[in-house]
């Protein structure tokens, strides 16, 4: 069973509650509902631990310590949060070893992730990795946020409410 590393568990332990156990928790669920080969979840769960540790440093160095635990541990605990970077870090593991797409949407769907969370965090994850994973990687991420816009629901005709389309919309 894979866990975060001292660093990370050190940056964990400044939130109450310490997110550690549920990120745990939602890493086993989430090679429970994929079932990837062994080798691959690895690089997967690695990559998703690197990914939040990556974000709370550079939001540490960012904010001030008092600023940093207030604004960050209400979502350090959510699902919003974490199930978006997991399924992304799925996402680019497939890919990698692959080299073909994994018919998106389903690792999302298998992890309960919307097509708005993912869109959300793949843009964060794209700016934190660009220049860090393979170009392949951040490509097939980018492609399937163009996915995710061309999907229909997007459109204003669409019944659908989409926060994603206010948000540009506002923009």
């Amino acid at each position: 069973r894979m866990e975060p590393d001292e660093e990370l568990e050190g940056l964990l332990g400044m939130f109450s509650p310490n997110p550690k156990v549920s990120m745990v928790k939602r890493v086993e669920e989430a090679k429970r509902k994929l079932r990837f080969p062994e080798e691959e979840e690895e690089v997967a769960v690695k990559l998703y631990y690197k990914c939040i540790k990556d974000m709370l440093v550079l939001e540490q160095k960012r904010l001030s310590h008092d600023k940093f635990v207030s604004n960050l541990n209400e979502s350090i605990n959510q699902d919003e949060l974490h199930c978006p970077f997991l399924a992304i870090c799925f996402e680019v593991v497939r890919s990698t070893f692959h080299k073909q797409d994994f018919l998106y949407p389903y690792i999302p769907r298998a992890l309960n992730v919307s097509h708005y969370d993912f869109f959300i965090m793949a843009d964060n994850f794209c700016k934190m990795f660009e220049g860090r994973l393979n170009r392949e990687s951040i490509a097939q991420i980018k492609k399937i946020c163009q996915q995710i816009i061309d999907e229909p629901i997007w459109s204003s005709s669409s019944s659908s409410s989409s926060p994603l389309l206010a948000h540009l919309e506002d923009a």
